[in-house]
């Protein structure tokens, strides 16, 4: 008797949690195909988003590019005339050099946020390619299948 209660328990513990783990997700969880597609509806608004601020960024930038390239200008005539040293001539030289660097680098930003949404793009058309492709191997497969049984009640009939 001992030996049955054992023997029963841990079985009847296997199955509560087998039958725990095959819950279905509560009704207002969204199918992860579909969580997926706003995920990346999310992504690609919020890197939109970022586009837009480098495009204003990137235009202060170019602003300050003109600036110091006056300044540039403005200490070379005063080099030229000896009003002020070759050191101060390179460091406005240097301040150019660094605002051209961030504009290029803004630049680059904007480049690399391009690519991540054309990934986007890319991703879910090839998924949608392979689910058109894995649904036309199964009707495939599907449709052999009926037609080798097919052939075969056939030629059994015979």
């Amino acid at each position: 008797m001992c030996l049955i209660v054992f023997t029963i328990v841990p079985l009847a513990t296997a199955a509560q949690r087998k039958s725990k783990s095959k819950k279905t997700p509560p009704a207002g969880t969204p199918a992860p195909q579909n969580e997926l597609s706003k995920l990346r509806d999310d992504y690609i608004k919020s890197t939109n988003e970022y586009k837009s601020s480098l495009e204003k960024l990137i235009a202060i930038y170019e602003k300050s590019v003109v600036r110091a390239e006056e300044k540039v200008a403005q200490s070379k005539k005063l080099l030229d005339e000896g009003l002020i040293s070759k050191v101060q001539y390179e460091q406005s030289e240097l301040a150019l050099k660094s605002e051209q660097d961030k504009v290029n680098t803004a630049r680059h930003q904007m480049t690399t946020a391009d690519d991540q949404i054309a990934a986007i793009f890319m991703e879910t058309e090839a998924e949608k390619t392979i689910a058109k492709n894995l649904k036309l191997a199964r009707q495939s497969r599907s449709h052999s299948r009926f037609h080798t049984l097919h052939r075969i009640f056939r030629l059994g009939a015979r």
